[in-house]
């Protein structure tokens, strides 16, 4: 069969949330091989097999459009949750006219343009309105002139009129291994004298400037000259800007804080090697663990030598004290868990997508498969960020309470009722996932004969289809999905309704089709149909009935202690950097999985009965589609009752990619005066 690589490669790039793909990465290539499949190419084109010399190589072939892919790649959606206030972006081809145009602006300017927070004050900010019943909004500040614009429009459109601006030269690139090693340094520098030197400088022209920042940088090189430090890029401390000089220090100074207090003065750390203490802790009879995420300690602060602490770690037993969160191998050897987070709170919520897929039991099909491989964690750190989702112990639904919900029993029994049932949960979501999610499309699809017999079509060229047979006249097969969600929604609606601490916030009871259909209107059918799935999983139990709400309670708490432990069953503690001006947390002790979790209830049993919904569903159709969410309850903040919320959409237009992503933070107040509870 003649392979069209083009259209394989833009294909396989839609599925990684439109970035452009490595051949060589492992994950990548598990989502070629889906591609491959679908479009019906032998798998043995990338599984090694030898191909003949009149044939073209395909790896060269992919590789070469991946490449030609890169100019397209270029062009940013600022719109995007994962583009946060602060990144830069400049004016693609088209979006100086653009702007001029849709602004009535006598000129725009070039250069760089930074994404911002909507202003409290707006009445100086320039409104750039392609479309007023656009789907997309956001503000960007021009750099030259330091004006504000509110763009909003069709995604569609406005994607093209910018793209991402490369770093500055000579930058520091804070990824998530950069801003850990930064944490560590504070284990040989006193990370908060070195912050308060920097501070100490009146400006550029302060003649201890050079020396101050030169002396600093020297430390920072002596420090790096040994250890088991990971992946980072403080080689650019020389030729960064002083505003990272002091963010370096001031991330250091919470671990140099951490350290004083605990008195671990020349102690040795494991970081580039972490990844050989989590396969140790794994192997060891005599250490429990359990859940299906990896610890979520980034490194692993040790009184010995590292060969010999790793080698015991397999085969000793370990002990710890429960005040001081000291772990102790029968060996001798002392050691503390440690997450590093580059500082405490501000951060937005990540994607959970995998999370709650694993959990409830999500609807999925070969697209979402994709998306949990490789859905891109966010380079930096971000305290409960995009790198705590998978790995790092992402702080995203907290515990509920007895007092709240009728019926509930002690947590004790409910948690180990669900530890017996975890490997089975996750086992039967992924059976589920295979079962209801893999061809809901395609049957759609096939039922409606869409395409010759026997052909092989992907997700994506199904909605494709669908839409264009809408539009030619041909109404079924987008009806039948339609009539799919609204069976759902009814059912969502009626349980949400008829249970204690749920509620369902709006009245909208039925989607449509309104205005003119296309892929994207397609895809947010299909995003609808598993959002409200996702619902009903949480609502309704594998026999059809109803959950008692304590199930619903604890699911929530066991989803939260995974995410911020995962397998480990030792003590975790936090070390944040600080502020530039060196205020801030430096530390915190989160104990055990097990005591995290058991006073969350405690603190719930004592403040619950000041709300009365733990999960309430939210579904608007302004545009025949849904927009769908939920109210999550959080915790509590100075006696306040927080709920993240949490949306159930596409992430980008153009492509089939679902992801379930926590947004903003409201109060219980909040909540009950919009919606009128």
């Amino acid at each position: 069969m003649e392979i069209n690589y083009d259209k394989l490669v833009k294909e396989w790039s839609d599925r990684m949330n439109g970035r452009a793909p490595i051949y060589t990465n492992r994950y990548h290539r598990t989502v070629l091989r889906d591609v491959m499949k679908d479009f019906g190419y032998s798998l043995e084109l990338i599984d090694g097999v030898h191909v003949e010399p009149t044939k073209k190589n395909f790896k060269n072939e992919v590789t070469k459009q991946v490449i030609n892919l890169g100019r397209l790649l270029q062009e940013a959606s600022v719109f995007q949750d994962k583009y946060q206030a602060g990144d830069r972006f400049m004016l693609g081809s088209v979006g100086q006219d653009r702007m001029k145009k849709h602004s009535g602006e006598s000129s725009i300017p070039d250069g760089i343009w930074i994404k911002v927070n909507e202003p409290k004050d707006t009445k100086n900010v320039i409104d750039v309105i392609h479309d007023e019943n656009g789907r997309v909004e956001f503000w960007v500040k021009s750099e030259k002139n330091s004006k504000v614009y509110h763009v909003k429009g069709k995604p569609s459109v406005i994607d093209k009129w910018f793209k991402k601006a490369t770093k500055q030269a000579g930058d520091i690139n804070f990824t998530t291994g950069t801003l850990e090693t930064c944490a560590l340094l504070g284990l040989t520098i006193d990370g908060k004298a070195e912050l308060d030197k920097l501070n100490a400088l009146t400006g550029p022209d302060d003649p201890n400037m050079i020396k101050v920042v030169t002396a600093f940088i020297n430390k920072v090189d002596s420090a790096l000259s040994s250890g088991d430090w990971g992946k980072h890029d403080l080689k650019n401390m020389k030729t960064a800007g002083f505003p990272q000089i002091v963010l370096v220090a001031a991330i250091s100074a919470g671990m140099s804080k951490f350290v004083s207090d605990k008195g671990l003065t020349g102690w040795n750390f494991i970081h580039g090697k972490i990844g050989d203490y989590y396969k140790a802790e794994m192997e060891n009879p005599h250490i429990e663990t359990s859940g299906g995420k990896d610890n979520t300690a980034d490194c692993i602060l040790v009184d010995s030598p590292i060969g010999t602490f790793l080698s015991d770690m397999k085969i000793k037993s370990a002990s710890f004290d429960k005040s001081s969160g000291i772990c102790t191998l029968d060996s001798g050897q002392s050691f503390y868990q440690v997450s590093l987070k580059k500082a405490e709170g501000g951060a937005q919520l990540g994607k959970i997508t995998k999370d709650f897929i694993n959990k409830f039991g999500l609807i999925s099909n070969e697209d979402i498969l994709s998306m949990v491989i490789t859905e891109s964690l966010q380079d930096r750190i971000l305290d409960e960020g995009l790198k705590d989702l998978f790995n790092k112990g992402k702080e995203f639904i907290k515990s509920g309470g007895k007092k709240l919900l009728d019926g509930i029993k002690k947590i004790s029994q409910k948690i180990v009722k669900f530890a017996k049932g975890l490997s089975s949960t996750f086992k039967s979501a992924v059976k589920r996932a295979n079962k209801d999610g893999d061809d809901l499309i395609k049957k759609i699809a096939n039922d409606n004969k869409l395409f010759e017999a026997k052909k092989k079509f992907g997700v994506a060229e199904a909605c494709h289809k669908i839409a264009d047979e809408y539009n030619s006249g041909n109404k079924t097969a987008l009806d039948d999905l339609l009539g799919r969600d609204n069976d759902l929604l009814t059912l969502v609606y009626s349980k949400s309704k008829g249970q204690v601490g749920v509620d369902y916030l709006t009245d909208v009871k039925k989607l449509s089709i309104k205005g003119k259909v296309d892929f994207d209107v397609v895809v947010k059918f299909l995003s609808n149909y598993k959002a409200l799935s996702a619902f009903k999983t949480v609502l309704v139990n594998e026999k059809g009935n109803l959950k008692d709400a304590s199930d619903i309670y604890d699911e929530f708490i066991e989803l939260e202690k995974q995410m911020f432990f995962g397998k480990t069953g030792l003590p975790l503690f936090k070390v944040y950097g600080l502020d530039a001006k060196g205020s801030g947390t430096a530390y915190k002790f989160l104990k055990t999985g097990k005591e995290f979790e058991e006073e969350r209830q405690s603190e719930f049993d004592k403040k619950g009965d000041t709300i009365s919904d733990v999960f309430l569903v939210y579904v608007e159709a302004k545009h025949g589609y849904g927009t769908m969410g939920a109210y999550v309850f959080s915790h509590f903040s100075d006696n306040v009752p927080k709920f993240n919320y949490v949306t159930f959409r596409t992430n980008k237009s153009g492509a089939v990619t679902f992801v379930i992503e926590g947004s903003k933070t409201k109060t219980w107040d909040w909540i009950k005066s919009n919606y009128n509870l």
